[in-house]
């Protein structure tokens, strides 16, 4: 054997990395969906458009731009007098309560708070032994006495006095006295 020359054919076969062309097999129009395929397409009369650009995304709204803000540090916080409101505060106790009876008759009298809010008005309350009704008076500012009538002779009342004000109420005086008994 030897080798070709220009112009002459050669009748061994091509070489093994050269394969002829395979003629096209023809495709069904509408081909089953395989038994798995996720998505079958859907039998249409209509040829499916080509794919071209895909449709702009609407812009989003602009958003408003939140800017961070300085914080300053806190105040230590003071504390503040008790039931104070509007500026307003709680009228203090009264002072110098004095009880005075007679044997049907107790007469309480006090000295008005000279410090806290003023006063409005003024609860004194008879505790009674048992048996007896308690009794209690709202009394004005103006005034700083009054008298239980009708009491028992030997008996043992508790009062209570405080001064109170549209913002609250101050703390409780109290005192005991027994009337005294009635001699025959």
């Amino acid at each position: 054997d030897r080798p070709a020359t220009a112009g002459e054919q050669h009748n061994s076969p091509p070489p093994q990395n050269q394969l002829e062309p395979q003629p096209q097999i023809p495709q069904p129009a509408n081909p089953q969906p395989q038994l798995g395929d996720p998505d079958p397409q859907p039998e249409s009369a209509e040829p499916e458009p080509e794919p071209g650009p895909e449709p702009a995304a609407p812009e989003p709204e602009p958003q408003p731009v939140l800017q961070p803000q300085q914080t300053q540090p806190a105040d230590p916080v003071e504390p503040q007098p008790q039931l104070q409101v509007r500026g307003v505060e709680s009228p203090d106790a009264v002072t110098d309560l004095v009880l005075t009876a007679t044997a049907n008759t107790v007469t309480v009298t006090w000295q008005a708070p000279t410090s806290g809010g003023a006063p409005e008005n003024f609860i004194v309350q008879l505790k009674a032994p048992r048996g007896e009704k308690n009794k209690h008076r709202k009394i004005d500012a103006a005034k700083t006495s009054t008298t239980f009538r009708n009491l028992t002779p030997g008996a043992t009342y508790k009062i209570r006095v405080r001064a109170i004000n549209n913002t609250g109420k101050s703390k409780r005086v109290a005192a005991i006295i027994t009337t005294p008994q009635v001699q025959y």
